[in-house]
């Protein structure tokens, strides 16, 4: 399967290596995307994740996204790396650092379980009102998406499972970017 333009500049402009050379864009140079706003990337990766809908819904079809990151366990494991990942990013700690990683996790976990196909285990408040008062903002997001780029990598993902995943947590933006 090729890896869709957006992803491999998603790769190329945060430095992770997960996208073959051979899924540069027809219309960009790939030193042309390194050189993307957070902007233009989040335009780039929409369009991307809108054309690989039906594909993504294929896989889904076959097997969840839940399973196919592993379930419950691995889903937490996935979360843990993730928020280290977060703690780790000078874009992303002033948010977090009055929070305890394992208190986030308990609160993002079942979020993701449930959202990718899992059992229904999410209890807490909706995203825009847990995000609104945040501030964050595009180029923000964009710091999480490669620190989720970097988690996935370490574990070991697929770039089916990291592709869907990213355009899952893409979908998400709306109700979570409030600059």
């Amino acid at each position: 399967m090729r890896i869709s333009t957006a992803f491999a500049s998603l790769s190329l402009i945060m430095g992770v290596a997960t996208a073959p050379a051979s899924a540069a864009s027809d219309s960009k140079p790939a030193g042309a995307m390194v050189h993307m706003t957070a902007d233009e990337l989040i335009k780039d990766f929409d369009g991307q994740c809108v054309a690989g809908t039906d594909a993504r819904t294929r896989r889904q079809d076959k097997v969840s996204l839940f399973q196919r990151l592993g379930g419950e366990q691995k889903i937490r494991v996935l979360i843990d790396e993730l928020l280290r990942e977060h703690y780790k990013n000078d874009a992303l700690y002033p948010l977090l650092k009055n929070y305890a990683p394992s208190t986030l996790a308990d609160k993002l976990t079942p979020y993701v379980i449930e959202r990718t196909g899992g059992p229904s285990v999410y209890q807490g408040i909706e995203l825009p009102e847990s995000h609104r008062n945040l501030h964050i903002t595009n180029k923000m997001f964009v710091a999480g998406g490669r620190d989720l780029m970097e988690a996935t990598k370490k574990l070991g993902y697929g770039p089916e499972e990291t592709q869907d995943l990213m355009c899952f947590i893409f979908s998400l933006r709306s109700q979570v970017v409030f600059p």
